[in-house]
């Protein structure tokens, strides 16, 4: 894959953790296999547009414990709740609020939108692996106000009821 050479890049730190969640995703050192796990989502949803872990996030870490043959589950505290699915990787969009956001108004085309995140080792090693999770190339950026309703459940933030991030 040849990546266009950007003239912007930002590193943004996503997924649940301690913070967030009070759970880091599971990573497979020795392979580089992980779970991508999204914070919880807090604030309301338009209606239909709830991303729960239940239904997304239970299945991967189905399918990464059958891969690593062992077994990692969602923890109780994310069952039937919401998540906050930014980045999407499905929809290849990242949003944020006006705080941070403000940043990625400069970008353009071609630049990168970098995500990492804090995994916990299957194996049981202490401490945390900080790893890269993914990468956008900027195709466009676009303020929520802006996004019609027919994309409204292609980001989290246009999936908000109140979206005034």
């Amino acid at each position: 894959m040849n990546l266009p050479i950007p003239d912007k890049v930002i590193l943004i730190r996503v997924a649940v953790d301690q913070a967030y969640g009070n759970w880091n995703g599971p990573c497979n050192p020795e392979t580089g296999d992980f779970v991508y796990v999204p914070i919880p989502q807090n604030k309301p949803n338009v209606t239909g547009m709830e991303k729960l872990y239940d239904n997304v996030i239970a299945p991967a870490l189905a399918d990464f414990s059958g891969r690593n043959r062992l077994e990692v589950v969602l923890p109780q505290q994310l069952h039937c709740q919401r998540m906050h699915l930014d980045p999407d990787f499905d929809h290849l969009s990242y949003g944020d609020t006006a705080v941070r956001g403000k940043k990625l108004l400069s970008f353009n085309e071609n630049d990168w939108v970098v995500f990492y995140s804090s995994l916990r080792s299957v194996h049981g090693e202490p401490g945390l692996i900080y790893a890269l999770t993914g990468l956008l190339v900027v195709d466009s950026i676009r303020q929520v106000a802006d996004i019609p309703e027919t994309e409204f459940d292609l980001n989290a933030h246009t999936r908000l009821l109140e979206r005034s991030e």
